[in-house]
C-alpha cells in the first residue's frame, strides 16, 4: 500500500479546479485555501485571493514537508535561497498544534487519533500538552506498541 505522504504528494487530480497542488476553492470565503497534510497533521496555511500566492505557499509547505520528494506547481529554482523553515512558519496560524492528533478549535484545543481508517474524537482541552497526552494514552489503548505518540519517553 502507498503511503498516506506519497499520496498527498502525488498528481494534480484532474477535478482539481485551482489546477494548483494542495490549493482549494473555499466556497464560503470565496477565496483560495492552502491545505496540506503529513502523517497525522494537516496544516492550513491561510486563504488567499490571488491564486498564484496560493501556489506559491503551498510549494513552500510542500518543499519543507517533504524535501526533494515534493511535487511542486513552479520550478524548483524558483525557491533556490530561500530558508524554508523561516518562510513555512511565516504562513502557519498561530493555532497550529506543534503534536500529532492535535489542532485548535474555538478556543480550545482539541485530540483526535486514527485507528481503522475511521477517526475518533477526543473531548476538548484547555491546553495544547493536555490534550497531546490524553491523544497518546487513547492511541495506545487503541494501538499498543504501533501508536505514534507526541511523548514516547512517557509511555
Amino acid at each position: 500500500f502507498p503511503s498516506h505522504d506519497n499520496i498527498i504528494n502525488s498528481k494534480i487530480r484532474i477535478d482539481n479546479t485551482s489546477q494548483k497542488k494542495n490549493v482549494y476553492w473555499h466556497k464560503q470565503a470565496q477565496k483560495w485555501q492552502v491545505r496540506i497534510c503529513k502523517e497525522d497533521n494537516a496544516y492550513y496555511l491561510g486563504l488567499y485571493d490571488d491564486l498564484d500566492e496560493a501556489g506559491y505557499v503551498a510549494d513552500i509547505a510542500l518543499l519543507y514537508l517533504f524535501g526533494d520528494f515534493a511535487r511542486l506547481n513552479s520550478p524548483r529554482e524558483r525557491y533556490s535561497g530561500i530558508n524554508l523553515k523561516e518562510e513555512f512558519e511565516k504562513y502557519l496560524p498561530k493555532t497550529s498544534s506543534r503534536y500529532i492528533g492535535v489542532y485548535y478549535q474555538g478556543n480550545r484545543w482539541r485530540a483526535y487519533f486514527s485507528y481503522n481508517k475511521k477517526r475518533y474524537y477526543l473531548k476538548s482541552y484547555l491546553t495544547e500538552e493536555e490534550a497531546a497526552r490524553a491523544r497518546d494514552k487513547k492511541a495506545l489503548e487503541r494501538l499498543g506498541d504501533k501508536a505514534k505518540l507526541n511523548f514516547p519517553r512517557d509511555a
